[in-house]
């Protein structure tokens, strides 16, 4: 079974999403923060096969946000990220796609384009 973590800092988003991937068969991981999301990687590492990302987090101080986060914790990950985003320009779009995005998502997303993004994974 797949490990998923979901990082969002919208608590009902990040409750909706575990549901989401729980009742398609994946085990999930949660985070609210970005440094709450570097702390879960490492502490499973090699256990974490891909992650859906809000794009962009509330800043915490002293924290790691969107593709910057990415960059620190997809190598642990996979390299398997569905971006997710209430709004999301071109720019930050294709920031997304640079780094390697399976798939970018606009909230509020349905179950079916999660799992649809979820089957590109490696």
């Amino acid at each position: 079974m797949k490990t998923i973590l979901v990082i969002d800092d919208e608590p009902t988003v990040r409750t909706l999403a575990k549901h989401i991937l729980q009742s398609k068969g994946y085990n999930t991981i949660e985070a609210a923060t970005g440094s709450e999301a570097i702390q879960a990687v490492f502490d499973n590492l090699g256990g974490i096969d891909g992650v859906v990302s809000d794009t962009q987090l509330q800043k915490h101080e002293e924290d790691v946000l969107g593709y910057y986060l990415w960059e620190i914790i997809g190598p642990y990950c996979g390299n398997n990220v569905v971006a997710t985003s209430g709004t999301m320009s071109n720019k930050h779009r294709a920031a997304w796609k640079r780094v390697g995005a399976k798939a970018i998502l606009e909230k509020p997303y349905s179950i079916q384009d999660l799992d649809e993004a979820l089957q590109r994974f490696d």
